[in-house]
């Protein structure tokens, strides 16, 4: 089972179904494009997690 999870995980499986859970406008995928961005620009484009 942990295999499989890991192989759904790395296929990016996990985060469409959640994409897609419910119907999103074209418009508000963009302003969240939009959020994405700019917060990375805020941040320098460094991820907040620490491995």
């Amino acid at each position: 089972m942990r295999r499989f999870k890991k192989l759904c995980e790395k296929e990016g499986l996990t985060k469409d179904v959640k994409r897609r859970a419910y119907y999103e406008k074209p418009s508000e995928r963009k302003q969240r494009a939009v959020r994405k961005a700019a917060k990375r620009v805020e941040t320098g484009g460094r991820s907040t997690k620490r491995r």
